[in-house]
Formats: structure tokens, C-alpha cells, sequence
């Protein structure tokens, strides 16, 4: 293996000998290569408008949340109707995740069948409730012209967890988001900087492709004269 490597190795060089002394086709590889790269920028350019966008929509979802904190923080009734909605979300996804267990059960009891109706019933009445909750919370916002949504809300049942006294902890739940954001944020960022440095070093290697052939010309045009 290591000799057929070795002469895999002269080949190339021997190949890379000839191209240095052929200048017409040295040239064409590289057009090809600039070619490549300006493919490849536009490819990236992309993708960093799409992380930025990206990047611009978690950055107003980190400022929804921050508002909501301080709204319930100064408003006890408006913490109530928040935790109102954590809380039946919580339960209902508690529900959800008990209701898929019974169905994948292969021999259901007619036992099971009356609990899936049950949860079923569960879950219409605790949706109710948090959309209530979310209506009179919805109200006050409108209201007062906050830039807070009914999707910044609901977002928000995602990082709401039930603890062991049975309730969900509101200001947790909003640390939690908040902490999550911020890291899609960071990360949003070391991605579109990353992407630019590829984009920046594929931007000089055709510039550095036109400048060669730049001075070529010039060279030509002098040894002409």
C-alpha cells in the first residue's frame, strides 16, 4: 500500500510539472477554479441571508419573551393568566404522552378504552382554560400595543415543565426560554461568521486568479512595445 501511495504521489507530481510548464492549461484550471469558487460564493451568500434571517426572527422571539417577564413580573393577575396557560399545557401534553401509550398497547382492556375517552375530555377542558387564559393576557397586550404575540406565548409551554408539588414554575419556565434563545442566537452567529470567512477567502482566491492574469496582460503589452 505505502508503494502504490509513493507512486501515486510521483504521478501527481510529474502531472502537477507539466501544468507548470504548460501556461495555457495552467490557465484554464484556474478560470475552472475561479469559476468553482464564484459558484460556491453564491451557494454561500445564501445560507448566510437564510442564518440571518433566521437570526433576526430569534432575535425578536428573545425580545417577545423579555417583555413577557416583565409584564408578569409587574402584574400579578397577568403571572396568573400566564401560568394559567403553562400549566394546562403542561397537563395537556402529560395527557397526550398518556393517550399514545394506551393506543400502542396491542391488547386495550375496555378499561383503556374509557380512560382514552376520558383524556380526550381532559384535554378539550384544559385547552379552554389556556386559551382563556391567553385571551385575557392577549387583551391587555393588544390594548397597550406590546409587541408580544399569541405564538410568543404558546412558545413558551415548551420550556414549562410540572414539578413535584404539581405546578408549573412560571419564572423558570421564562429563564429557560430565555436562556435558549440566546444560545440559537450565539450559535446563528458563529455559523454566518464562519460561512463569511469561507465566503471572504473564496473572494480573494479569484481576485488573486484575475490579478495574475491582470499583470500577465500588462507584461504582454510591455514586451509588445
Amino acid at each position: 500500500m505505502q508503494e502504490d501511495l509513493t507512486g501515486l504521489k510521483e504521478k501527481i507530481d510529474k502531472t502537477l510539472d507539466k501544468v507548470k510548464e504548460n501556461p495555457e492549461l495552467k490557465k484554464h484550471i484556474e478560470e475552472v477554479a475561479a469559476k468553482r469558487y464564484d459558484r460556491q460564493n453564491k451557494k454561500i451568500a445564501k445560507e448566510i441571508k437564510a442564518k440571518e434571517e433566521e437570526k433576526g426572527k430569534e432575535e425578536k422571539k428573545l425580545k417577545a419573551i423579555e417583555k413577557i417577564s416583565e409584564l408578569v413580573k409587574n402584574h400579578p393577575t397577568l403571572n396568573n393568566n400566564l401560568k394559567g396557560v403553562l400549566q394546562n399545557k403542561a397537563e395537556i401534553k402529560k395527557l397526550q404522552a398518556e393517550k399514545e401509550q394506551l393506543m400502542a398497547k396491542s391488547n386495550r382492556t375496555p378499561a383503556d378504552n374509557v380512560r382514552m375517552v376520558d383524556i380526550n375530555q381532559e384535554i378539550s377542558d384544559k385547552q379552554q382554560k389556556a386559551d382563556k387564559n391567553k385571551g385575557l393576557m392577549m387583551d391587555y397586550i393588544k390594548k397597550n400595543k406590546l409587541e408580544i404575540t399569541e405564538k410568543d406565548i404558546d412558545g413558551l409551554a415548551d420550556y414549562a415543565t410540572i414539578g413535584k408539588d404539581g405546578q408549573v414554575n412560571v419564572g423558570k419556565a421564562l429563564s429557560t426560554a430565555m436562556k435558549a434563545s440566546k444560545q440559537n442566537i450565539e450559535k446563528l452567529d458563529k455559523e454566518i461568521t464562519r460561512q463569511n470567512k469561507k465566503f471572504d477567502k473564496n473572494r480573494q482566491a479569484i481576485i488573486n486568479f484575475k490579478f495574475r492574469y491582470f499583470l500577465k496582460r500588462i507584461r504582454n503589452v510591455i514586451h509588445k512595445i
